[in-house]
C-alpha cells in the first residue's frame, strides 16, 4: 500500500468524502481524487492540513515507500558490514589501495559476477 492509498484509507476511517476533506485543507475535491489515484502530488502546506485533520503523520502515509527503499538499499550480508568496518578503519592512502585493487578485479571476467557491468576482459 503506498501513499495514495493510505492517504484514502485515512479518509474513510475519518468517515469523511472527498469533498469534505477538501473543504478542511483548501483544495478542490478533485485535487483530492488527484492525490489518491496518485495523478498529482499535494504541495507541503496542503500535506501537513492533511495529516492534521487526518490524524495520521508522515510515517503512516509514507511506511511502504520507506520500508521498500530501505529494503533495497540496505540489505548487507554479515561479510559485507565487516568489510565495510575494515574499509572506514583505513587511513586516506589505505582506502586508496583497496579502490585500486577493487578496480583491477573488476576488471578481470574471472573475479566478478556473471551479470557484473565492469568486468571487460578475462585475465
Amino acid at each position: 500500500m503506498g501513499f495514495k492509498e493510505r492517504l484514502k484509507e485515512a479518509r474513510e476511517q475519518k468517515g469523511y468524502t472527498q469533498t469534505q476533506l477538501a473543504e478542511m485543507v483548501g483544495v478542490t475535491k478533485s485535487a483530492i481524487a488527484n492525490y489518491e489515484t496518485g495523478v498529482s502530488s499535494a504541495k507541503e502546506q496542503v500535506l501537513i492540513k492533511l495529516m492534521e485533520h487526518l490524524g495520521v503523520d508522515a510515517n503512516f502515509l509514507w511506511q511502504d515507500e520507506m520500508k521498500e527503499r530501505t529494503e533495497k538499499n540496505i540489505s548487507l550480508s554479515n561479510r559485507e558490514s565487516e568489510l565495510i568496518k575494515k574499509y572506514r578503519s583505513l587511513n586516506e592512502s589505505g582506502k586508496n589501495k583497496v579502490d585500486d585493487y577493487i578496480n583491477d578485479l573488476l576488471d578481470c571476467k574471472k573475479y566478478t559476477t556473471e551479470d557484473c557491468e565492469y568486468s571487460e576482459e578475462i585475465c
